[in-house]
């Protein structure tokens, strides 16, 4: 009992350590010789204290929409465009999806257009040039996809938008260099020029 009246003790004690942060204004106040009301300090301290250790509201992470998280959306979306192939290479598994093809081909046959020339090359897996309008789209589903991944990582991360910023960031240069250094397709004039080539040469 008296070595909890010591104050070395008491200092030890959650409660007494509660109570020196929300008097932390009036000390300052003090300090600078500024007038302060002592129990309205005291007030915004423990309501400062208080929403710091709530949880933060599912809701209002996902509707928040900043600049940062913007950023984060783009670099996701193109890391999301680029495919699987960095995560698995680093297991050491080849890959070589692209789900811009994918998409690309779901586009042509849910708009009839399969017997145009891009969708022709994008089926029969060579190069491709996509006219604008389909670009558009696939941009903003691949938006999409990445908008929503961001926010999930948000809320999984508890609304640390600077990480999931740096996180986003290597994702999306990790998908760069992947995009780099794998194999480009081959267009159908290069393969109809290889093939006719190998003909002449039998």
């Amino acid at each position: 009992m008296r070595d909890l009246l010591r104050p070395t003790k008491l200092l030890r004690t959650g409660a007494a350590r509660c109570l020196l942060r929300m008097a932390e204004p009036v000390a300052v106040g003090l300090k600078l010789g500024v007038p302060i009301d002592a129990g309205a300090a005291v007030r915004q301290r423990a309501e400062d204290l208080s929403r710091a250790g709530m949880p933060l509201d599912p809701v209002e992470v996902l509707t928040t929409l900043q600049l940062p998280d913007l950023v984060s959306t783009v670099l996701i979306a193109y890391a999301l465009a680029v495919g699987p192939g960095p995560w698995v290479a680093a297991i050491g598994i080849g890959s070589n999806i692209r789900p811009t093809r994918q998409v690309a081909l779901i586009l042509a046959r849910l708009l009839g257009l399969e017997k145009e020339r891009w969708a022709q090359d994008v089926g029969d897996g060579f190069s491709f040039d996509l006219p604008l309008p389909i670009v558009v789209t696939m941009g903003a589903i691949f938006g999409l996809f990445g908008l929503v991944t961001q926010r999930l990582l948000l809320l999984g991360l508890d609304g640390s938008t600077t990480f999931v910023l740096s996180l986003s960031g290597s994702l999306a240069v990790a998908a760069w260099f992947f995009e780099l250094i794998r194999p480009q397709l081959e267009s159908r004039e290069e393969y109809d020029q290889r093939q006719e080539q190998l003909e002449s040469r039998e």
